[in-house]
């Protein structure tokens, strides 16, 4: 009898352990790869951002180097006022999102301004039809449920 009641107790305290240890979750320490063995994008600075996203231009419109160097200050004064207003929005627990929407949809819209400024009408024909594309693919769910497609700078701002 007492080698049974042991043997109970044995058993409860390993599935009550297992329990446990099961309930706490995967952890991602830094450098480690997540849950699906994946290791997460490192995070980019402004200027990174910036830069990857001029090449992208770069390459779709055929840009100048002087367009393409132009481009890189825009979108570097566009990422820096983009992360200023999100931490704003962090850590003004009283500010409005709405407002905060309508301050990002205009910096938005002072980018684009601003590069379509340095576009030839050939170029801003080929920035048109690709933002239609994009638009289209978004609307026919063929991204993957709204899925960012990493080569596409206007996945964020439509």
């Amino acid at each position: 009898m007492k080698k049974i009641t042991k043997l109970l107790i044995l058993a409860l305290a390993v599935l009550s352990l297992n329990t446990a240890v099961a309930q706490k979750g995967p952890k991602n320490k830094p450098g480690k790869s997540n849950v699906n063995g994946v290791k997460p994008a490192p995070k980019l600075t402004a200027e990174q951002k910036a830069v990857k996203n001029a090449d992208i231009l770069k390459a779709r419109l055929n840009l100048s180097e002087d367009q393409y160097a132009k481009v890189v200050i825009i979108n570097t004064e566009y990422y820096n006022s983009k992360e200023a207003l999100k931490l704003k929005l962090k850590s003004d627990t009283t500010a409005n999102k709405e407002k905060m929407k309508f301050e990002m949809k205009t910096i938005q819209g002072n980018r684009k301004k601003q590069i379509s400024l340095l576009l030839t009408p050939e170029q801003k024909q080929l920035w048109s039809a690709w933002k239609k594309d994009h638009a289209k693919k978004v609307k026919e769910g063929k991204e993957d449920k709204m899925k960012k497609d990493e080569n596409d700078i206007d996945a964020n701002e439509e």
